[in-house]
């Protein structure tokens, strides 16, 4: 018997100590023997030996700590599992944690699983030209140009949306041409729009849209590159006319409980008829302004013989807040006048306020 050097000491003599036999002719030959009367006492007892594996030391895959072995994380190659039949994948499909599974899959799921872009989805799948998808449990983002039939709703963005349907009705559209007339704008625009609030201080560019009445909220400071004073832009606030008149016209309101502004009034009067001699009467405003009430000639009276004379003028006035903005026609060195045939004139007046 050979005797390790590393059991060469009594102290080295401990439990698990095995001695392997390969000499012998017996039929002890090829086994282990361990002590198992450790500690020994050299000759105060027997040194005993019994048959038996005090389990063998492993390493590299798997290793060994008394009689417990453990497999490397990462050790058990694919090649190191069972062998699978073609076309199964591992997981488990039975309910609940226990033991993977092979689980059979058809072909063309295994050529779009090893797909290397989604164009090689889209053929693995078979969808292309000609086929019809249904969105019935679809939800996108749906990317990439679609070709075909789409049954269904599909809601979202599209950067171009060919349709084989014509619009009708307010937009109509041949192909992916579409077409929206004026008429179309402005006939909604007014049904639906009565008033247009514009609060900008300064419009640049002219568009003109007809049949649609516009609100203006706040001062336009800025006109035609032009700085504005006072209100901005005169706006006509009211306009009164007059025809066939023989005679001075007594003091006509053209604007009840005005507010207080500063208005510019404008006053017309023409011979539509003429006598042998005529005098044009002169055209007054009549306000109120301070608490007292005024009358001024905004239009001269004038001497005529013609149906081609006529007298024309206009003034600023400011006004007291609530009071009646009125004219009239006559007065003192401006009556009207005319021998044989009545002369008749024609009144106009345009209040504006600035």
């Amino acid at each position: 018997m050979t005797r390790a050097t590393d059991a060469d000491t009594v102290a080295e003599l401990v439990a698990g100590t095995a001695i392997y036999v390969t000499g012998a002719t017996s039929t002890a030959f090829g086994t282990q023997w361990v002590l198992t009367s450790a500690p020994v006492t050299m000759a105060l007892g027997p040194v005993v030996f019994t048959a038996g594996d005090p389990g063998i030391v492993l390493t590299g895959d798997v290793t060994t700590s008394g009689t417990v072995a453990t497999i490397a994380a990462a050790a058990v190659t694919l090649a190191k599992m069972a062998s699978l039949a073609t076309l199964r994948l591992i997981g488990r499909v039975t309910a609940g944690t226990g033991v993977p599974e092979a689980i059979a899959i058809v072909a063309d799921m295994a050529t779009f699983i090893q797909a290397a872009d989604k164009a090689a989805m889209r053929t693995a799948l078979g969808v292309g030209a000609g086929d019809t998808i249904t969105a019935a449990g679809f939800a996108g983002p749906l990317t990439g140009d679609v070709t075909g039939n789409v049954t269904g709703n599909l809601t979202g963005n599209a950067a171009t949306v060919t349709t084989n349907a014509d619009l009708t009705g307010d937009v109509t559209s041949s192909g992916n041409a579409t077409t929206l007339t004026i008429a179309t704008i402005l006939a909604k625009f007014a049904a639906g729009v009565n008033a247009l609030v514009m609060n900008a201080q300064s419009i640049t560019g002219v568009n003109v849209i007809a049949a649609a009445t516009a609100t203006l909220t706040g001062k336009l400071t800025t006109y035609n590159s032009l700085t504005t004073v006072e209100g901005g832009i005169p706006s006509c606030v009211k306009s009164d006319s007059k025809t066939a008149q023989t005679a001075n016209l007594g003091a006509t309101t053209i604007y009840a409980s005005a507010p207080a502004k500063r208005y510019r009034i404008s006053v017309c009067a023409t011979i539509t008829t003429f006598g042998t001699t005529a005098t044009i009467p002169r055209g007054n405003v009549i306000f109120t302004h301070g608490g007292v009430v005024k009358t001024i000639m905004v239009a001269q009276s004038l001497a005529s013989f013609s149906t081609a004379n006529g007298t024309i003028g206009s003034g600023l006035i400011d006004v007291d807040a609530s009071t009646n903005i009125q004219y009239s026609t006559g007065g003192t060195g401006g009556d009207y006048a005319s021998t044989g045939t009545a002369m008749q004139y024609d009144l106009y007046v345009v209040l504006e306020a600035v």
